[in-house]
């Protein structure tokens, strides 16, 4: 008596595979034997064919393709994959064991036919043996689930491709078949399954299972000769086989579920339908690779034809790769029974993982999720140490961009991650899958508990494993530890073993560049097998130029060095000497020959007052017209326009020790009351506010003997300026004075900014302006700026943290030029008028450095500034 119903049914919310009812006679029912079956041929009275019907395999895989796409994809009408190299040898299975056949023959031909071996032998015992018990897991995923076998004889048990996929993606083999060799006696006992057995032998991880409509023969013949094979069940009965000419067909009208797997190899168009010994409406045959030895059939190879309508709804292709592809499998799913989700169009999946294998760090190299649903777009993020337990997205994003894609058939997915993410061992990390599908939604796979014939499949979820986004209630929830089952994605990682860099060498050590161009540097790291490649590229002129990626854009003028430095610390460097043009008179690299900038810096400059920080460009020098003028370097500026007068080094000041390049002019410039410092403390890398220039404007006029007149209606009208009230009201008077002399006119802001930092053009402006009014110009220099600041539209003016407000008040020029003795504790200190109020001073303020970094010290007598060894400067440009 033969079963006549298909076992089928379909859940709303999730697929439940009770309706698989295992019954005796589908797995060992004895067929009558024709007389004209040669003795030597397989016997079904040695045992049953070994098939369990599975619904997803049979019924319900969507549709991808269509029939005409034959014609559109050049297929031809007949195809022979033994032809190519594709099919390996044919095997006799001599027990209920067909689908293990079946699965190993379409594996193996995918090895052969991507070329990923030249010949193979797989093992079906151990598929058998593994797919039918439990072990544990070398990293502990599979461990809640169980697999129990409670009947007499496991080889006998059947199965199908379902359980099969399951067993390999759960990396519980494939082994070599000289390592498992199938017993001749057709039983398998007192084997003890073990750990190391089941996974430290394999020799190919199946990474991919495609399955197909078998309406969609444009898709079947396609892949069969991309892969060549494809798993297949039907119903087989010895009636319908016509053993002389190796063909089946049962008839119009079978209404049997399938008890029987093969691999299709292959197709003939033309194949005569008269072979059969039950004609069919039309020609056409699949060529199929049985597992009954080399006797039956064509040398174990039949035609099956197409008007087979027992023939299996889903044809299965099974990809393989080399078992050294990856080192780790995380994954949960250890039941090989499926369950699958209702379909939706937008829906959000994530297993949450801890790296625990044999290695300091592991690099995820791939992701896989399995899909009852077809053409689904997918993102893949993976976010490192979620810090919700129940939402991936908590965690940081460990892929600068997602992974992105789209599948083409129904099934198991391994997604390769590019470039990988290193994670160190005990790190948690979430891997998030995105799926859409618009038209027909997505279904995705859960393991679940069912009892299939002598087999126990229990499947078990721990919270925090398994997690699913609710779009209707839009949060995260648990759905392993809800369902008690989890969702079936993996991640397969490899050992990493952080290989640093030992040298690093730029393509360019140094560059001639003019503002507004550019050069794209680029970084070798040796050794060549460097794993930490990471350059991080920087400029010490962020002011000058800008870098990216080693992109390195200029906009002004100067000597420019860009580090590439390496994670490990390692770093190259290239100068960039950038020039603000071309013309060979211009001794500036960093002043246009043009504007008020270069009409100060080249009065200063010709003049001898001001020179530079020396030749760094090769031919020019560097003015640095938009740094900071420190305070020292405003007494050495004037003690040049003095004519530097011969003086003894006086002990004044606590930081203007006897030998340095400031020394004399401050000694200078304190004896004759320009300058009166800040008690034992002159401060000389203290930058020169605007204000506290147009104090020593003031004191060095009145040392000189010039007019100290405030002239009503002669240039700029104090009284005119909104900030005029951030004056502070020691400086009141000098900056009425400077103004008065056309000395100050305020910046191109309409504002003093008497707080803001001078810059080395505003101070070369005033002096310009100072000598005209007093001393004359150079003849070769004619014209006055406006202002003494920068315009607006070229302005470049660091100002000085906290403003603060002081009302005016002028002081009387006796109080200005004498230091009164007052008691700290009795009335705060008035200062001479260059001085900033002790209490206005930021005592955290870091002192600026001195101007030239890269140079070796110029001759005190010929530079306005003096420089910083160069061996000295490395990790000193804070003023730049």
């Amino acid at each position: 008596m033969r079963k006549k119903n298909r076992g089928k049914g379909i859940g709303k919310m999730f697929f439940v595979l009770s309706t698989i009812v295992c019954v005796s006679f589908i797995l060992c029912s004895p067929v009558s034997v024709r007389a004209d079956i040669k003795s030597d041929e397989f016997q079904p009275e040695e045992g049953n064919y070994g098939y369990i019907p599975c619904p997803e395999l049979e019924d319900y895989t969507p549709f991808t393709g269509s029939v005409s796409e034959i014609e559109e994809l050049g297929l031809p009408a007949s195809y022979d994959a033994r032809a190519h190299g594709q099919v390996t040898p044919i095997k006799f299975q001599k027990s209920g064991s067909c689908w293990a056949y079946a699965t190993m023959a379409a594996l193996e031909s995918s090895l052969l036919s991507r070329g990923i071996y030249s010949e193979v032998d797989l093992s079906e015992l151990h598929l058998i043996r593994y797919t039918f018990s439990t072990v544990s897991d070398p990293l502990g995923g599979l461990n809640q689930d169980t697999i129990v076998y409670k009947g007499s004889n496991w080889l006998d048990q059947g199965g199908n491709v379902q359980y099969a996929y399951h067993t390999l993606t759960s990396w519980k083999g494939a082994v070599d078949e000289s390592r498992t060799g199938f017993p001749s006696s057709g039983t398998d006992s007192g084997f003890t399954p073990s750990t190391d057995d089941a996974f430290n032998h394999d020799i190919v991880h199946l990474q991919n299972l495609y399955r197909i409509n078998s309406a969609d023969v444009a898709s079947v013949k396609k892949e069969i000769m991309n892969y060549g094979a494809l798993t297949a069940s039907l119903y087989w009965d010895f009636g319908n086989y016509n053993s002389g000419k190796g063909t089946y067909y049962s008839g119009p009208y079978n209404p049997y579920s399938s008890n029987h797997a093969v691999a299709i190899v292959g197709w003939d168009d033309n194949y005569s339908r008269y072979n059969f010994s039950t004609v069919p409406a039309s020609d056409g045959a699949w060529l199929v690779k049985n597992s009954w030895g080399k006797t039956y059939g064509d040398g174990g190879f039949q035609w099956i034809s197409y008007a087979e309508n027992s023939l299996s709804k889903t044809f299965c292709a099974v990809l393989g790769e080399r078992a050294d592809n990856y080192d780790y499998c995380y994954q949960y799913d250890g039941s090989n029974v499926n369950a699958y989700s209702a379909a939706e169009k937008d829906v959000k999946i994530a297993n949450v993982f801890t790296v625990k294998g044999g290695s300091p760090y592991e690099e995820v190299r791939a992701v896989s999720f399995d899909l009852q649903s077809a053409q689904a777009d997918y993102e893949i993020q993976i976010y490192k140490n979620p810090t919700n337990p129940v939402n991936p997205t908590s965690g940081t994003p460990m892929l600068s961009t997602p992974v992105k894609g789209k599948t083409g058939y129904a099934g198991f997915y391994t997604v390769p991650i590019p470039g990988g993410v290193v994670l160190e061992k005990g790190a948690t990390f979430a891997v998030l899958v995105h799926l859409t599908n618009e038209s027909t939604g997505v279904q995705f796979m859960v393991e679940h508990s069912q009892k299939v014939c002598d087999t126990e499949y229990t499947a078990r979820a721990s919270a925090n494993q398994s997690l699913r986004y609710s779009n209707v209630n839009e949060y995260w929830y648990d759905y392993g530890a809800n369902n008690n089952r989890n969702i079936r994605i993996k991640a397969f990682t490899k050992k990493y073993n952080k290989i640093y860099p030992s040298e690093i060498h730029l393509n360019k050590e140094t560059v001639n560049l003019l503002a507004g161009e550019s050069v794209s540097l680029s970084a070798t790291l040796l050794p060549s097998n460097v794993t930490e490649k990471q350059v991080t590229w920087s400029v010490d002129r962020p002011d000058l130029a800008l870098v990216s990626n080693g992109k390195v854009e200029v906009w002004g003028g100067g000597k420019i060095t860009v580090t590439a430095k390496t994670v490990n610390g390692l770093m190259a460097k290239c100068i960039i000497n950038a020039t603000m043009d071309n013309d060979p008179t211009n001794p500036f690299a960093d002043v246009k020959n043009s504007g008020w900038q270069y009409n100060a810096a080249r009065y200063v400059y010709d003049n001898g007052y001001m020179t530079g920080k020396g030749e760094l460009i090769p031919g020019k020098v560097i003015f640095d017209p938009n740094a900071p003028i420190t305070r020292s370097q405003f007494v050495q500026t004037i003690y040049n326009v003095e004519g530097r007068p011969a003086v003894t080094y006086e002990s004044r000041f606590s930081d203007v020790p006897e030998g340095k390049w400031f020394s004399l002019s401050i000694t200078w410039a304190a004896k004759n009351n320009v300058v009166a410092g800040k008690g034992s403390w002159f401060d000389v890398d203290g930058i020169a506010a605007r204000e506290q220039l147009a104090v020593m404007f003031y004191n060095y006029a009145k040392y000189k003997g010039y007019s100290m007149a405030i002239i009503p209606g002669t240039g700029k009208n104090f009284d005119e300026f909104p900030d005029k009230g951030l004056v502070s009201s020691w400086a009141v008077t000098p900056i009425k004075w400077a103004l008065s002399h056309k000395i100050m006119s305020g910046k191109g802001s309409g504002m003093l900014d008497p707080q803001g930092q001078a810059t080395r053009v505003e101070c070369a402006t005033m002096l310009r302006n100072f000598m005209n009014e007093f001393g004359g110009l150079s003849a070769s220099f004619d014209g006055i700026g406006e202002s003494d600041g920068i315009e607006p539209e070229n302005e470049i003016v660091i100002i000085d943290g906290e403003e603060k407000v002081i009302e005016e008040d002028v002081i009387p020029e006796d109080e200005i030029i004498e230091k009164e003795e007052v008691a700290e504790e009795e009335k705060e200190e008035v200062t001479k008028e260059d001085v900033i109020p002790e209490e206005e001073n930021d005592p955290d303020k870091e002192p600026a450095l001195e101007e030239d970094s890269d140079k070796t010290e110029i001759p005190k007598e010929d530079s306005d500034e003096r420089a910083v060894p160069k061996e000295e400067t490395d990790e000193k440009q804070g003023f730049r």
